[in-house]
């Protein structure tokens, strides 16, 4: 499961239904850790 994968590489994301992910950010998010995550996401899939 790609939520489960993206748990282990450190992003809080819920799945919100077949094949959609919400992403938890907190409220402060740099933008240079929006990219590092939308890296992860990448490798991930």
């Amino acid at each position: 499961e790609v939520a489960a994968q993206l748990a282990l590489a450190g992003l809080l994301v819920v799945p919100a239904g077949s094949d959609v992910l919400r992403f938890l950010p907190p409220y402060n998010v740099s933008k240079q850790e929006v990219a590092e995550a939308l890296r992860k996401v990448e490798t991930t899939l």
